[in-house]
């Protein structure tokens, strides 16, 4: 859902942008960006018949309307729910964790698997392919402005249709596989897209190649990276800390999408257009080796089993 509704805003100005230089000569870039809202619109009518979260409404003392909306939104599976419904209420009536409780053994290798991810996340650089790519894809040999944009939505447009595939494979195909993948089709595409700038796209070929690659490698992270981190972010951690844990990650997230984002210009002075992007494709091979090493497979499993995972790995370094 998160990643849905980054998606979704993010390719509306690019679309925006290819009608209004088409019909628009002046290009009037407040419309364009403006439109961006519309998305926003959309998700607010679409939160107005979203239930109630069970666990205010367990907080609230209204525990058939939770069972209701556990009935809802999970499998019909009576037991499953009265499951969930005791987990709940167990973390009500639980005391919360503080922030020193984060360093403990268990927490703190959770930890490790949620921030490392939420880093990695952004500095293999899918936010200047999404911020950029109008930018990059002129690099590649293409010179009209609106040529450039089209494009450009053609990339936003695999963003949007792969992370509503990724929907249905996660709980097919579990988290690893998927950030295994992910992570190895990303190095790929970026490493291809590298090459070709070294090889100088040029136009024709070179671009059409170039372009595939951006697709290539925006899918792969749709179904993967883009995804999981948010999804793992939200379930790897115990229930007293969850909230404070995930805040982290989620601050860890953003600082390095706006340090990424900042950065990337500058990495293209420093090594070049295809020395940035064989920097960003090495970082999405460490990517695959960080999940192969330490990020556990959570489908399927309670929360007892996945934090038994971790306080053996904080027991084997203790």
């Amino acid at each position: 859902m998160s990643r849905r509704a980054e998606s979704l805003p993010a390719v509306a100005p690019e679309v925006s942008g290819v009608l209004f230089t088409a019909f628009e000569p002046s290009g009037d870039w407040r419309w364009m960006l403006g439109l961006g809202a519309l998305p926003a619109v959309f998700l607010l009518i679409g939160m107005l018949r979203m239930p109630q979260s069970p666990r205010w409404l367990v907080m609230a003392g209204r525990g058939y309307e939770a069972k209701a909306v556990l009935a809802r939104i999970r499998e019909d599976d009576p037991e499953l729910i009265d499951a969930e419904l005791d987990e709940i209420s167990d973390s009500i009536v639980e005391e919360p964790g503080g922030w020193r409780d984060l360093l403990a053994g268990a927490v703190r290798a959770a930890l490790v698997v949620g921030v490392g991810l939420a880093i990695l996340q952004q500095v293999s650089g899918i936010n200047t392919v999404i911020y950029f790519a109008p930018t990059i894809v002129g690099y590649t040999g293409i010179d009209s402005s609106s040529a450039a944009i089209l494009a450009s939505v053609a990339v936003g447009v695999v963003n949007v249709g792969m992370t509503v595939v990724a929907i249905r494979l996660l709980d097919r195909a579990g988290r690893r596989p998927l950030l295994l993948w992910g992570s190895a089709l990303m190095a790929i595409a970026l490493s291809l897209l590298a090459l070709v700038f070294i090889l100088g796209a040029g136009g024709g070929a070179g671009s059409l190649v170039a372009i595939g690659s951006l697709m290539l490698y925006v899918g792969a992270f749709a179904v993967s990276l883009g995804p999981i981190f948010w999804l793992l972010n939200s379930e790897i951690y115990p229930l007293p800390v969850r909230s404070k844990a995930a805040a982290v990650g989620t601050m860890a997230n953003w600082f390095f999408n706006f340090l990424v984002s900042l950065t990337f210009l500058l990495l293209i002075d420093a090594l070049g257009r295809s020395g940035a992007f064989f920097f960003y494709a090495a970082i999405c091979v460490l990517t695959f080796l960080f999940c192969l090493r330490l990020v556990p497979e959570t489908k399927g499993k309670r929360l007892e089993e996945i934090q038994a995972v971790f306080e053996e790995r904080a027991g084997a370094r203790a």
